[in-house]
This record gives structure tokens, sequence and C-alpha cells, in this order.
């Protein structure tokens, strides 16, 4: 469409042009809590390691360090996970809807059935990998229903297979091992936990890249 040149309060052509859609806040904010839950998962799984390294310099120094800042680690776990939690919530709807919005068709998951499987027991094994690769794929630049046959990268199912690994791992009856067993087992979680939470951040800037480069091609 073109500027009105003749009508003095016509708005520039730049004006009249979509806007260029970059990262959503939705996906920055995620990103943001989920650095923070990889920060402290790292650190604790890091330090799990020191406490049972064979140095004496570094089991020292962990030993040393790891009552406090163990002890804060485990005191902001559970405010970054709600807050990761809600965000990833919030992402999915808009990440969802955005893409039905960009033109996909044929969806099955709804931006609120997306959001509401990760709630319901047994369904919520599977039903949030199934719904975020349905974002991925319908993300695409394929018209119409074609977005179907996309291929998901996969690093999509590694940081699924990751959350559920975690999940398994949470449930090794830990009063039955020995004290060395447990630190390990404590220290493994946490590299589960943490790589889910890094897989999750690569999968989350893919979509928003794909989302970018549909909403570019409408500009």
């Amino acid at each position: 469409m073109a500027t009105d040149r003749s009508n003095p309060y016509s708005p520039p052509d730049d004006a009249l042009a979509p806007p260029h859609r970059t990262s959503s806040p939705a996906a920055s904010v995620l990103v943001f809590a989920l650095f923070l839950v990889l920060s402290v998962r790292a650190f604790r799984a890091t330090v799990y390691w020191a406490v049972m390294s064979p140095w004496d310099i570094v089991r020292d120094a962990a030993t040393w360090l790891s009552p406090a800042t163990l002890e804060l680690s485990w005191a902001v776990t559970r405010p970054f996970l709600a807050f990761a939690i809600a965000s990833f919530c919030f992402w999915v709807y808009r990440a969802n809807r955005d893409a039905r919005v960009l033109g996909a068709s044929g969806m099955s998951f709804s931006p609120g059935w997306a959001v509401a499987v990760g709630f319901i027991p047994v369904v919520n094994l599977i039903g949030p990998y199934r719904a975020v690769k349905e974002i991925y794929q319908a993300s695409s630049s394929a018209a119409d229903a074609a977005w179907r046959s996309e291929p998901v990268p996969i690093v999509v199912a590694m940081w699924w297979a990751a959350w559920i690994a975690s999940l398994a791992w949470n449930l090794v009856p830990y009063a039955t091992l020995t004290a060395s067993s447990v630190v390990w087992g404590q220290a493994i979680l946490e590299v589960l936990r943490a790589s889910a939470a890094l897989l999750l951040i690569i999968v989350v800037r893919s979509i928003e890249h794909r989302q970018a480069a549909r909403a570019l091609t409408q500009a």
C-alpha cells in the first residue's frame, strides 16, 4: 500500500508494513527462567562431583564451600522452578497461537490444550513433547497443513528424553544406598535436569527463529 504524498496526515510507508517479528517476550522470559534453573542444577552437579573427587584439593574446597552454597541453591530452586514452569506454560500458549496466526492449519493442540496436557497425570508423560513438536512443525514456511511432513530435529526428542530420565532417576530408593552412592545419584539427577533445561533453551530459540522467518516472508 503506497502512501498518499498529497495528504500531510498520511503515515510513512514503513508504518504501513507488518512489524518484523524477532523474539517474543514470552520466549525471552522462558529462556531467562531456564538459564536460572540450568545454573543452579549445574552448580549442584559440580559440587557433588567435587565432593567425590579423587583429588584432595578439590574435595577439600568443595567440603568447605558446599554447606552454605548448597543450602542457598536449594532455597532458590523452588522459586526458579515455579518461574520456569509458569514461563513455559505462557510460552507454549503464545507459540501455539502464533503458529496459527502465521497460517498453520489443522493443528491437533489448541493453545489451551497444549498447556493443559502438562498437568494431566500419565498424559503429561508425552503430551508436552507432542505439543512442542507440533509447534515446531507448524512454525515452518510450508503452506496450509503441509507442515505435518516437516522433519523435527533430534534436539526436541533429546530434551524430552532428558526430562523423563530425570523423573525416572528421581525414583531411585536413596535410603537403601551408601552415602557415596547417594551423592553420585544426586549428581546424575542434576546433570539430567540441567541437560533438559539447556536442550529446551535450544528448542525454544529454534522455534522462535522459525516463526520469525515465517513472519518475515509474510511482511
